[in-house]
């Protein structure tokens, strides 16, 4: 039982999320993992829900099915002004002690594109439906 709530307690310090703020063309986005009533842009995931390989292309998927961004394009930046963009290739170091938007002050910056329809998407589909007892 000792050794269950020590790996418990390891576990739980082990865990760390990476925090990001949400924004689009024209200005703030409430994101769906926010934890702060007074902060809705602020929103984070847990490191370990980021797929191998941790890069930021991973990381930009994870975040994009935590938002339910389905048809936006996204593009992260490092720092809160978006000075320093991150690449798709760029690898994160998420078991280092500080890595980007390891910082509650600190998150990554996400900017979200317009959301596009695929054409071929809306149109109706049309079949035989067949009904058996």
């Amino acid at each position: 039982m000792v050794r269950l709530k020590m790996l418990l307690l390891t576990l739980a310090y082990s865990i760390h999320p990476v925090y990001y703020r949400l924004y689009d063309e024209v200005g703030v986005l409430a994101s769906k993992t926010s934890f702060d009533s007074k902060d809705s842009s602020l929103g984070r995931i847990e490191t370990l829900s980021i797929p191998p390989p941790q890069t930021i292309s991973s990381l930009s998927s994870r975040v994009m099915k935590a938002e339910s961004f389905v048809t936006r394009t996204v593009q992260l930046f490092q720092d809160m002004d978006g000075e320093v963009p991150m690449t798709d290739n760029d690898h994160l170091p998420l078991q280092a002690q500080a890595y980007p938007g390891h910082l509650e002050d600190e998150p990554i910056t996400i900017v979200c594109g317009e959301e596009k329809v695929d054409p071929g998407l809306s149109m109706q589909l049309r079949g035989k439906s067949t009904y058996c007892k």
